[in-house]
């Protein structure tokens, strides 16, 4: 349009300047022959000029039109694009991930533990790194006795006194529970209780009186020593490690045999407990049963009037008998007396034992267990009060960064952080030596498009 505007002011201004525009002078044959050979060059200037000017505006038109097409097909990329990133963004998502928007563009951080697995290698090799380095520690700190023995630790719960503590009041009570049941058992045969069902209930328990102990053989085991990890327990993979690589200072194993300690005492006690309080209710009802049966014969009798001599003679030698029978109910109602409150607590302790910690004493207090007496001669004693004590807290934690740039590729890094805080203490709970340690790998560049961890393999 401008360039019309221009050819539209020249013309104006040639016409101005011609011979016509400044004379009115007659003119001749031949002046107009000359001007309108003039006029005929200047027309075909003109329209000249009129094509080139149609010609650039159809060519920046043609320009605008490329320009646009270019411009729709980046937003197009772009869009794609971004549904690309939210498609992934989404999956991530659904794994655990977390999306946050920096300066660098859309920054995806990611750090839980729904982690994908592949991803997830970078913590193996974390915790490995940690475990070695515990190692190394825990060797040049355990000392070695005059004979040059070296000494040895074990892996304690980091409340190990709170539950040795504890596990007192619940060894005590279990101990003398089990220790009355076995006394009660032997006194019920000498008080002769042979009542309708005594030789079934004796050698069947039945399991409502040992579902709770049942419950606690389940809880005696620790889930983590499976072989299913997952990055928010490598805590049965650390110890197994860590009792590989440290064979000689790190007793192997102790927790595993005190939990299978604890199931061998259980599964010896609770039988018999459970058959106590079983027959102990059996013998109470059917001998309350007994004594209302006998005693309304007797008032039956007693009300009887007999005829004859004879009559009366076994009227009265019936209630003699029913007599003595009251009288051995009564001693063996004695015996059920004496032992009614225990009855109770034992129901009590069998109901609870699979809910409450009672399992955990019976790992963590064996050395009482050993003190008391009783335990089955087949349960070794780990003396753990000759040992030193190796407690722990570790994290692992797998991270992957994505980032997200306008005008240039996504980038993906992940790595994993290990750390572990510990302290040794002696067999007194006396300082040796405490420490953290915190492992991180190195961070790893990976194409979106082309999502696949590196693989890892490890062998003690």
């Amino acid at each position: 349009m401008k360039a019309i505007r221009i050819c539209c002011a020249v013309m104006v201004a040639l016409v101005a300047g011609s011979p016509h525009a400044q004379t009115n002078a007659p003119q001749t044959e031949e002046d107009l022959t000359k001007q309108t050979a003039l006029l005929k060059a200047q027309q075909g200037y003109y329209d000249q000029l009129l094509q080139t000017v149609k010609s650039q505006q159809a060519s920046a038109e043609a320009s605008t039109a490329v320009q646009t097409a270019s411009l729709t097909t980046a937003t197009q990329l772009q869009n794609g694009q971004y549904t690309s990133d939210l498609t992934l963004a989404t999956a991530m998502k659904g794994s655990g991930l977390s999306v946050a928007t920096g300066k660098e563009g859309s920054i995806t951080i990611a750090a839980a533990d729904k982690t994908m697995l592949a991803f997830q290698r970078d913590s193996l090799e974390a915790m490995d790194t940690v475990s070695s380095s515990v190692c190394t520690r825990l060797m040049a700190k355990l000392p070695k006795d005059a004979a040059g023995n070296q000494s040895k630790a074990f892996i304690a719960p980091a409340n190990y006194e709170v539950l040795v503590q504890k596990s007192v009041v619940d060894i005590i009570q279990l101990t003398q529970l089990h220790s009355t049941a076995v006394t009660g058992n032997d006194e019920f045969k000498k008080a002769q209780m042979e009542v309708a069902g005594t030789a079934l209930a004796g050698a069947l328990v039945s399991a409502q009186y040992l579902a709770g102990g049942i419950q606690a053989i389940t809880k005696l085991f620790r889930t983590d020593y499976n072989l299913t990890y997952t990055p928010a327990n490598r805590q049965g993979l650390f110890e197994q490690t860590l009792a590989m690589k440290c064979k000689d200072v790190i007793a192997s194993n102790i927790e595993g045999k005190l939990r299978l300690n604890a199931a061998k005492v259980l599964y010896s006690w609770l039988p018999d407990m459970a058959r106590f309080v079983q027959l102990y209710d059996m013998w109470a009802e059917q001998i309350s049963q007994r004594k209302n049966a006998l005693t309304a014969k007797k008032t039956e009798l007693a009300a009887l009037k007999p005829k004859t001599e004879k009559a009366k003679k076994e009227a009265e030698a019936t209630v003699k008998e029913i007599e003595k029978s009251l009288i051995a109910l009564s001693d063996q109602e004695a015996v059920l007396t004496k032992y009614k409150a225990v009855s109770v607590a034992m129901k009590t302790y069998l109901g609870a034992i699979g809910t409450g910690t009672v399992y955990d004493s019976m790992v963590w207090g064996q050395q009482y267990l050993h003190q008391f007496g009783g335990v089955p001669a087949d349960i070794p004693n780990l003396q753990l009060e000759q040992l030193y004590r190796f407690s722990y807290t570790l994290n692992v934690q797998d991270t992957i960064i994505k980032s997200s740039y306008t005008f240039a590729g996504d980038k993906v890094r992940y790595f994993a952080t290990a750390e572990i805080y510990y302290s040794l203490l002696t067999q007194n709970g006396d300082p040796v030596t405490v420490g953290a340690i915190s492992s991180n790998t190195t961070p790893k560049d990976l194409e979106v498009k082309h999502i696949k961890g590196e693989d890892y393999a490890k062998f003690h």
